[in-house]
């Protein structure tokens, strides 16, 4: 639930009026009090205002400049199509490399570190300028190329600026050639920011919030604000640490492709096992996980199978690692469901 500031216009049960009546009122009392002329000009004036924004239709903020939701739809748009564009490098998603406030203070070094996206051919004089070879003469990491034409194209569509319009931030970790207008970067690792996944977004007027938990990164929840523009594009506005939104998951619209009752279903009744402890009987050790019991203790808990042919999961009370990667130690065992023969 958001909340704000009291709207100047609400008022008192005395003044829900129509325009007629509440004129009438307003007179009458300036009447009964002799108020001077000039004084029921003054509230007169001030009632109609009131009336003209209250009483006639006027739109609220939840119609015009308000907060909603956006749609399951809407968000699978963002997921889909304008971030993580299938089978192709998408420079969208690089736009959330770096945290700005504006976006002439992107960090271009971290926005372009994986090229432009944009196919750029070298000339062997231009990689004989910037890459890195070894004694045999060998290229030991790939080039990218990215001419300013190019880099503008990438800023211009997704922002509105050009590169001279922005902080130029981190440009200078790149290798520059002027004959070629172009930087170049030699590297051979990546920052690609795969798999965005926006949970939740809002939109106010033309400008849309999208919010995301910052896997990639793992330093939590972030905001990035787009502005939509005349032609149906957006341009990327800011990108900042944001609190874990409280918007309530959508669903698509449109009729579901599938519906699955639940109406037929019953709880599920696990089967007591019976606990038996064994010794080291293990011939091949499956994954397991630690777990806390409610005094404080830790347990290892895994899988592993038996030398007796069994499948079991145990509660490891002793473990020391032998020098075939299974474990010998005493532990106590749930009996198997199957056996597994080998």
């Amino acid at each position: 639930m958001r909340t704000g500031p009291g709207s100047p216009l609400l008022s008192a049960t005395t003044m829900t009026a129509d325009k007629r009546q509440l004129k009438d009122r307003i007179t009458r009392i300036a009447q009964g009090q002799q108020t001077r002329a000039a004084a029921l000009f003054l509230v007169l004036a001030l009632a109609a205002g009131v009336c003209a924004v209250t009483f006639t239709g006027a739109k609220a903020d939840g119609e015009t400049g308000g907060v909603r939701s956006l749609t399951g739809d809407e968000l699978a748009y963002f997921n889909e199509e304008f971030f993580n564009q299938e089978g192709t490098y998408s420079i969208r998603n690089q736009f959330l490399n770096s945290l700005y406030e504006k976006p002439e203070d992107i960090d271009l070094f971290e926005l372009f570190y994986c090229g432009t996206g944009i196919d750029a051919p070298m000339t062997d004089e231009e990689l004989r300028q910037v890459g890195s070879f070894d004694t045999a003469g060998e290229l030991i990491c790939p080039v990218d190329k990215m001419s300013v034409e190019a880099i503008n194209q990438v800023l211009l569509e997704n922002t509105g600026l050009t590169l001279e319009e922005t902080g130029r931030i981190g440009m200078d970790y790149f290798q520059y050639l002027p004959e070629y207008d172009a930087y170049y970067h030699s590297h051979g690792d990546t920052n690609y920011f795969s798999g965005v996944n926006i949970t939740a977004g809002e939109r106010v007027g033309d400008t849309i919030r999208l919010y995301y938990d910052d896997t990639f990164h793992v330093d939590g929840w972030k905001c990035v604000t787009l502005e939509e523009q005349a032609d149906g594009s957006y341009w990327f506005v800011s990108n900042q640490p944001s609190e874990r939104p409280a918007i309530p998951t959508v669903y698509p619209e449109g009729e579901p492709v599938l519906t699955i009752p639940l109406t037929d279903l019953t709880p599920y009744e696990p089967e007591t096992m019976e606990a038996i402890r064994h010794r080291n009987d293990c011939a091949e050790r499956g994954t397991g996980y630690i777990m806390h019991t409610e005094d404080g203790d830790e347990l290892s808990v895994r899988t592993y199978l038996s030398t007796d042919g069994n499948l079991y999961a145990a509660v490891i009370y002793d473990e020391a690692a032998a020098g075939t990667g299974c474990a010998h130690g005493m532990w106590a065992a749930s009996s198997p469901s199957r056996s597994i023969t080998r």
